[in-house]
């Protein structure tokens, strides 16, 4: 049961394009930050949450092969304030493979890259 609801999980995100950097808004302009930082908060969930269920199998995984194309969720702070942040504009890929970037991140960001080193361990 836990694998199918990953599966409909995954496959939502992918059905809503959530991984799409210029993805439109309701009426073709582009959309509220609040909309895309949420879209994107799940778009990362989805993914910790099929890193911890199929344990680095890759039968099990949905992002066998990279991490999501998306940025990474903004700050607490940042999302509050509606400001955005022009470290994090980067994908994740990106981010993960300077050491120095991994400084800048918030505790969001470093669970991503936590579930990320665990799945790729587990492989």
């Amino acid at each position: 049961m836990a694998f199918t609801l990953v599966g409909i999980c995954y496959r939502l995100t992918r059905l809503l394009g959530l991984e799409a950097k210029d993805a439109p808004g309701r009426h073709g302009g582009p959309p509220p930050a609040t909309q895309v930082e949420a879209g994107r908060r799940l778009l990362w969930a989805c993914y910790i949450l099929d890193g911890l269920v199929g344990l680095g199998v890759d039968g099990n995984l949905c992002w066998k092969d990279s991490l999501p194309r998306a940025p990474l969720p903004s700050p607490e702070g940042d999302f509050i304030a509606q400001t955005s942040a022009l470290a994090l504009n980067a994908s994740a890929v990106d981010v993960f493979q300077t050491p120095s970037a991994l400084v800048h991140l918030d505790y969001r960001a470093h669970i991503i890259y936590l579930t990320y080193l665990r799945t790729r361990a587990l492989r």
